[in-house]
């Protein structure tokens, strides 16, 4: 099995994010699903690779990150109200995060794969680990060209499809 299909057999483990809001507070990624927002993540990805010239199973590796970037949030996210120190209800979403743990998603999500086979697992974990970079200094920071890479793809998809539309405002 390839690690793409690897990762998307981890991600089926977590179907919360076929309907999870991409943006639980209605800030971000609007009217999305998590799901919608790991598809474009791919597709960026796909894209990335393709302008970079990554080809193989380097490339595999970069797409099964796109594709397990944010699992740290299926572990910190329920639906329904969770009445616990530190955890936060969205009632425009009608689910609960963790928010002492959000901005650590990328951290707990390599974590998470300690409980998983995959090939080529510490690479994965770095990457996902360091994803957020941009938005939480305080979190892994990139150092290498596909650790540059996963961020781009994130913040990118983070954009949501409207990214892919170019609509012309000039004459």
């Amino acid at each position: 099995m390839s690690i793409v299909d690897q990762a998307k057999h981890i991600l089926e483990q977590f179907p919360i994010y076929k309907e999870l809001p991409a943006s639980l507070s209605g800030k971000h990624h609007f009217g999305e699903t998590h799901k919608t927002h790991i598809e474009l993540t791919v597709i960026v990805m796909e894209h990335l690779c393709d302008e970079f010239n990554i080809k193989g199973e380097d490339r595999d590796l970069l797409i099964a990150a796109a594709y397990l970037h944010d699992i740290g949030l299926y572990k910190i996210t329920q639906k329904g109200k969770v009445d616990l120190p530190g955890w936060k209800y969205f009632e425009q979403s009608g689910y609960s995060r963790n928010e002492n743990l959000m901005y650590k998603h990328g951290t707990v999500g390599a974590q998470v794969l300690d409980d998983f086979e995959i090939d080529r697992k510490e690479e994965l974990k770095r990457l996902i680990s360091v994803h957020m970079s941009h938005w939480y200094k305080d979190e892994p920071q990139p150092n290498t060209l596909y650790e540059y890479l996963i961020c781009i793809a994130d913040y990118i998809a983070s954009k949501g499809e409207n990214i892919f539309r170019y609509e012309k405002t000039h004459k």
